[in-house]
């Protein structure tokens, strides 16, 4: 019989382990309020308003005088350094070095005047991540509010150190015993966390989309009477390489202005799903918990009655050990969720719990789910390698993943709209291998780390049509899947009845 060995990739409607594959196609560039606003639980307060969006723009970052600036991003309006209501004009700028620590501490002081006419509570500057972009606007560097981080001879930093860098509070050279230490200063604006501006509808220009708004921002601690001015510092912490030609020389800090978005408690997705470094764990936590993230699998009318959400990647607990992402259950009849579209950015509350060893939360109703904001780019889907071992991959759980490897078992395809893919086509012990008790033991506990179920996210017998056939196109006699054809599969990981 002839081998088959073709190249395909499922990125449309493509399941991994029983979830339904994400397309961010189409996603619009503005982010807009929904039209069942949240608040639910903060119903006296106003969605917060939009006082531009800008660009902190830094050169000579590794020098202790760094030229500053404040722009608008670049065709949301005219280029000036008035936008809105707000007049930034700069102070200075300087650094801090910590030899030991290996870290240099930038700030950037501007005047900010309120060219408006209303006063203002308490201006908020909001760092931003975005997506997309081209040579005009480029985007945001991994899941930062970075952007066109570069070297003094202005080839790029690798996105690997740009990702390093990280929004602070500006910091004060003291010495405590003869030794020096970098304490917040607390004079200087602060960096305050635990903001509620999941609603912030952030404006950019075509071709960029919102990928996360912070949970953090600098805030004045003072109101803004019409034609009164404060001074507000940026800050940003930045990793020193082994030399200082390979320190960032330059870069950009996206953020949007608002007024006073308050403060609101939630649980990070890590948090709730907890630390797995190996094998499988519930949840830590029990009873209600918040949480916010991007809607990257909207299941709620299928069989199985939930979405998966995912914390943007700007809010992440960067740790390798949780997962981001997590399933929400909707009830038996998928009514306690509002309507849904992929890409949108959601609260959600309620119970979490384990069921077939996967966490989820369950919201009482719809109004414990709250439609924040629409078009948000979903988070980069992490890249899985097989063989990986199954005591490896909870903490995947949830998450937008994207695996590559070779068809080797279809038998499912037609009954149950799925099909298995692993390192390489999978044979019995005894085709490849003299009999052996001891041998077949090794095979079998080896033999669920090489492969993951691919699935089409419903419980359906005999789905009409199969979506998975060759170029991504419905199966059938004449577009067939072939054991031994090649396939790279993205959507979100989870664990059911039959595995991962």
């Amino acid at each position: 019989m002839p081998s088959y060995k073709s190249s395909y990739t499922f990125s449309k409607r493509l399941i991994l382990a029983g979830l339904l594959a994400l397309t961010a196609c189409g996603q619009p560039s503005a982010q807009t309020p929904a039209a069942n606003q949240p608040n639910a639980n903060q119903p006296d307060r106003a969605t917060p308003a939009n006082l531009g969006t800008y660009e902190l723009r830094v050169t000579g970052a590794n020098s202790a005088t760094p030229t500053i600036s404040v722009q608008a991003v670049k065709g949301v309006q005219p280029q000036a350094t008035a936008v809105s209501d707000l007049l930034y004009t700069p102070l200075s700028a300087g650094t801090l070095t910590d030899e030991a620590g290996r870290v240099r501490y930038l700030q950037a002081s501007f005047r900010v005047k309120n060219t408006g006419s209303a006063t203002l509570t308490a201006p908020t500057f909001v760092p931003v991540d975005t997506a997309g972009g081209d040579a005009t606007n480029a985007a945001t560097v991994s899941s930062t509010p970075f952007k066109d981080v570069k070297l003094f001879n202005g080839a790029p930093v690798p996105d690997s150190r740009a990702a390093q860098l990280k929004p602070d509070t500006a910091r004060e050279l003291t010495y405590v015993g003869g030794v020096p230490t970098f304490a917040p200063d607390p004079k200087a604006t602060p960096l305050v966390t635990g903001l509620n501006t999941g609603d912030l509808a952030v404006t950019l220009p075509a071709g960029l989309q919102v990928a996360g708004v912070a949970h953090q921002g600098w805030q004045s601690a003072g109101s803004l009477a019409p034609g009164a001015e404060t001074v507000v510092t940026f800050a940003t912490q930045i990793p020193m390489a082994a030399t200082a030609a390979e320190d960032p020389f330059a870069f950009s800090l996206v953020f949007s202005a608002t007024d006073n978005p308050g403060t609101i408690a939630l649980n990070n997705i890590g948090a709730v799903q907890g630390s797995t470094p190996s094998g499988n764990a519930p949840s830590p936590l029990t009873g209600a918990v918040t949480v916010e993230g991007v809607v990257t699998s909207n299941l709620v009318a299928g069989s199985l009655r939930g979405f998966f959400v995912q914390e943007e990647g700007i809010d992440a607990d960067n740790d390798v050990q949780t997962s981001d992402g997590v399933f929400i259950f909707c009830g038996s009849t998928g009514g306690n969720c509002p309507t849904l579209t992929t890409g949108d950015r959601v609260r959600v509350t309620g119970n979490v719990s384990e069921f077939v060893t996967a966490t989820q939360i369950s919201p009482a109703s719809a109004a414990a789910v709250s439609v924040l904001a629409s078009g948000t780019a979903l988070p980069a889907p992490q890249t899985l390698t097989l063989p990986l071992p199954v005591a490896e991959r909870e903490r995947f759980e949830g998450m937008l993943v994207t695996v590559s490897g070779t068809v080797t078992n279809n038998f499912t395809l037609g009954r149950g709209g799925s099909f298995d893919l692993a390192d390489e086509r999978l044979s019995t012990f005894s085709q490849i291998n003299a009999p052996s008790v001891a041998g077949l033991a090794a095979f079998n506990a080896n033999l669920p780390n090489r492969f993951i179920r691919i699935d089409d996210g419903t419980r359906a017998q005999n789905p009409n049509p199969l979506i998975f056939g060759r170029g991504n196109q419905p199966l059938s006699a004449a577009n067939t899947l072939r054991g031994g054809d090649t396939a790279t599969a993205t959507g979100v990981l989870t664990y059911s009845n039959d595995g991962w």
